[in-house]
Order: C-alpha cells, then structure tokens, then sequence
C-alpha cells in the first residue's frame, strides 16, 4: 500500500497564515538609576501604552517606595500600614487588551513584606487601605510562604507556593465592561494554582465590577520587591496555522510509521 504525504508549504503564496503578532500593551523592567521618584525615568518602559507613570501611594512619610537595583521596592516601616504603587493608566479604556479576548499579566516576585505583598485588578483608583477590598476583581496576597487569592474581599482559593518567583495571570475575556465575565488561569513559581476550590479544572471565572481596569501593587509592614512586570495582549492562532500544524502532524506520524 502507498503513502500518500501530502506537504503544504506554509510560504506558498496560494497559503495565508494570518498569524497574529502578540502585542506588548506595557513592559516595565525598572532598568534605571536608583530613585525615589518612580517616573524619573520611563524611558525604561516599552510597549504600545509605554511612558505610564506609577501612583504611590504613601499614607506616611516613612515610606520607602523607590526603584532600588534595576527593580521596584515598595514598603514602609509603620506597622499595619499599606504602600502602594499603582499605574496610573486604565487598562480598561485600551481596545487592543481585548482584541485577541485574551491577555496576560507577569511579574516577578522578587520578596515579600512582613504583613503581605499583594496585586490587585482594582477598579478603584488610589485606594490606600486595605488594598484588595470590595472593589478589587481579582487579587493575590502572598503571605511569607503561602498564597491567598481573594474576589473582592471573599477567598476563592489559598495555597503553599514559593516564597518568590513568578507570576502569569491569563486573562480572558471579551470586553472590560462591567456585567462582562471574565476567566483566570493562574501559574507562580511554574506551579499551577487551583482557583476553583478543588472543582473540575484549576481556572476562575468572575464577571467584571465597573467598566475600568486599573493595577496595583502594595506593601504592608515592611518592604516588597517586584520586578520584570508586563501586560500583554495574546491572539488565538488562526485557522489556517492550525491546519498547517495539523498536517505537519500527520506528516509526523505518518514518517513514523513507515520507519
């Protein structure tokens, strides 16, 4: 019996791919001299909304929220208090997040604060205390070396996980309206994080609470270190790159079996 391969050539001009570029909406690596004003220097950012500058917030003067070794350093010597830094940008209000209905927040967790370190997809800007309240649509507190994923002020999943590393947040969803549902995929560390309380599948699903999208970062009783954080908008491959990569499979297996 004959083989029959079939070989699509991908180049061909007959063949159009439309693979889709991801598009990096903010990078920021913190690149840039030692400094307590965090917007001394953007040039350190890249991306299509780069040059956004950070809120701190800094309930006290004993803050110490600065870029210190090329990373972000938010913190404050005053027990119980909350340090903020939050950028000042409405993710919300940019069209191409969800153009792919799919996008991913990064960060690396370099340290954590005596009290917390926590992240928060907040809808209320310059929140000072506690920062993932009612308002928050998602939100991480690490805990030393345990992890606490919170909706509003509601636990919906807690976890052991590295002290440090980091941090993927997939985020789908096709709109950022309120009323619209949304999805989480969590990893930290490389571990998958179960945000469905033990259920079917490890992924959270919540429906947007105002039709704005703001991120923050906060301190609590001592200092935190973030570094390397991005958004990034991530497209679905197309129908025709699928069916290139289907048949290379076959092509594959069908070697294999001749071999």
């Amino acid at each position: 019996m004959k083989t029959i391969l079939i070989y699509l050539n991908p180049l061909h001009p007959c063949v159009s791919l439309n693979v889709q570029a991801q598009t990096l909406i903010i990078q920021d690596s913190f690149n840039t001299a030692d400094n307590t004003d965090l917007n001394a220097d953007l040039s350190r950012q890249s991306g299509t909304a780069s040059t956004i500058n950070w809120t701190e917030i800094e309930p006290k003067p004993t803050s110490n929220t600065a870029i210190s070794s090329n990373q972000l350093l938010i913190g404050g010597s005053d027990f119980g208090q909350d340090y903020s830094a939050e950028l000042s940008y409405d993710l919300g209000s940019n069209s191409s997040l969800t153009q792919y209905e799919e996008f991913i927040i990064s960060f690396e967790i370099v340290s954590v604060a005596n009290s917390y370190t926590s992240f928060a997809l907040n809808a209320d800007p310059g929140q000072t205390r506690p920062a993932v309240d009612d308002t928050t649509n998602f939100g991480l507190l690490f805990l030393g070396s345990s992890l606490s994923v919170r909706s509003g002020t509601s636990g919906i999943a807690s976890s052991s996980t590295p002290l440090t590393g980091l941090v993927e947040l997939a985020i789908t969803t096709a709109a950022i309206t309120s009323g619209t549902s949304y999805t989480v995929e969590m990893t930290y560390g490389g571990n998958v994080i179960d945000l469905n309380g033990g259920n079917t599948g490890t992924s959270y699903s919540g429906t947007w609470l105002q039709d704005d999208l703001y991120l923050s970062f906060s301190s609590r009783s001592g200092n935190s270190i973030i570094d390397n954080f991005s958004v990034t908008a991530i497209p679905e491959p197309s129908f025709a790159a699928l069916f290139v990569g289907a048949i290379g499979g076959l092509m594959i297996a069908r070697r294999k079996q001749r071999a």
